[in-house]
């Protein structure tokens, strides 16, 4: 299974501690619907309640293991009532674990609601990102203001 995954805080992590579930399937699809799950989550804060992925690769994630947390689910367009987990969190020890198995294709990590999602999961892995879903401070942006 592809997916972008930063564990922080621990040195080894079998692929199963961190992955949400095992995945049966991966196919290409046309442009499929991310449901956000957890709006309060301060890697969700601020995204739609719903937004359309170009189209990708959708990992069919069969079970979730009980200490994962999806923080959002792909519809799979042939049958919008198939659902699976696509952007999730977890941890493994002390380590914060973010992943997601969007972005297989250049239209989506184009995207700038696909940059803003792997910018705040590696803040969140990395204690970086405050409850607002706001970078903590020296963390954000820097301006790109010269002084004359």
């Amino acid at each position: 299974m592809f997916e972008i995954c930063f564990v922080v805080g621990h040195a080894e992590h079998p692929a199963q501690d961190v992955a949400p579930g095992p995945a049966a399937l991966c196919r290409p699809l046309p442009p499929f619907a991310v449901v956000n799950l957890k709006p309060e989550h301060p890697v969700m804060k601020g995204f739609p309640a719903k937004w359309l992925d170009d189209p990708d690769e959708l990992y069919e994630i069969k079970k979730v293991w009980p200490d994962c947390t999806p923080l959002a689910e792909a519809l799979t367009p042939i049958k919008e009532t198939d659902k699976h987990p696509c952007i999730w969190v977890n941890t493994y020890g002390k380590a914060r674990v973010f992943g997601t198995t969007l972005g297989h294709g250049n239209e989506t990590m184009q995207r700038e609601v696909y940059l803003d999602l792997v910018t705040r999961g590696l803040l969140w892995a990395c204690d970086k990102l405050d409850e607002d879903g706001k970078p903590k401070a020296g963390y954000g942006k820097k301006s790109s203001a010269k002084a004359e």
